[in-house]
This record gives structure tokens, sequence and C-alpha cells, in this order.
């Protein structure tokens, strides 16, 4: 009497599992990307416009993805002609300030040469984080589609 017994899923199954972190990663990678692009467009449509240089500077970094979890950037790295990064003024505001040993404070704004002893604040008008809150509903169903995805995978 011979008895045969069928492994071909354990075997499979132990394939799949072996194979598990790779396939976590691309999934991770692919919500990733797709929640940061959503974050990135969204966050370019509210940025204030007066040249278009924070809006033209604003882009998402490559995805940093691996089976234990992902990073996802949105970087603007707009700059002033004096290299002051304008776009945490817009999203934070920023005080006044004053001319400080010296007579006047000189820069260049749309185009025009500006001679002044002060500046006033300026009030924050966020962009990256508005743009995060709206987009938490569609993030949350990238990284649950992803994590359902892996589940098939995994389970056969």
């Amino acid at each position: 009497m011979d008895l045969e017994i069928d492994i071909s899923q354990i075997v499979a199954l132990a394939a799949r599992s072996e194979a598990a972190p790779a396939h976590i990663t691309r999934e991770l990678s692919v919500a990733g990307r797709a929640a940061g692009l959503a974050v990135e467009r969204l966050a370019k449509s509210l940025i204030p416009v007066k040249t278009g240089n924070a809006k033209a500077l604003t882009r998402m970094e490559p995805v940093q993805a691996s089976a234990s979890g992902v990073t996802v950037l949105i970087v603007s790295t707009a700059q002033s002609a004096s290299g002051f990064p304008y776009p945490i003024a817009l999203e934070y505001g920023r005080k006044g300030f004053s001319a400080k040993g010296k007579k006047v404070l000189h820069f260049v704004t749309g185009g025009k040469e500006v001679f002044t002893k002060r500046v006033g604040p300026a009030a924050a008008r966020p962009f990256m984080q508005p743009a995060l809150d709206r987009s938490t509903a569609f993030i949350e169903k990238q990284f649950a589609d992803a994590y359902e995805r892996v589940l098939v995978y995994v389970g056969g």
C-alpha cells in the first residue's frame, strides 16, 4: 500500500513567503509613489503664484521603500535671489524685519529694485500641510490596497 501526500501547496506557500519581503517592498513603493504624486499635484495647485518658481521647484523625491517601511518626500527648493528658501515663509509665514547695522535693506522683487528700512510680516499661506491633509483618505486607500495585494500574494 502506497501513501501519497500532495505538499505542492505548502511548497508554493513557502516560496511565496520567501519572496514576500521583495513583494512588500514593491507594493509599498507603488503605493508611496501614487500617494506622493497626489500630494505633490495638490500642493502645487495651492501654491500662491507670483513668479511660478515655487511651483516649478516643488517635486517628489524618489520613493525609498523596504519591507519594513516607506519614505515619501515632497520638497520645494525655490529660493529668492539672496538664497532665502521662501516656500518655508509661504507655509509658515514670517516675522517682519528691519535693517540692522545698515541704513536700508536692498533687494529685487517683481523685477524692481527696492530700498527700504523695514519689511512687514507676512501671513502664512500654507500649501504643503493642506495638501497632505486633503490627501489622507487617498493615501490610506493606496496603502490598504497594497496590504491587500500582499496578503493575496502570500496567501495564494
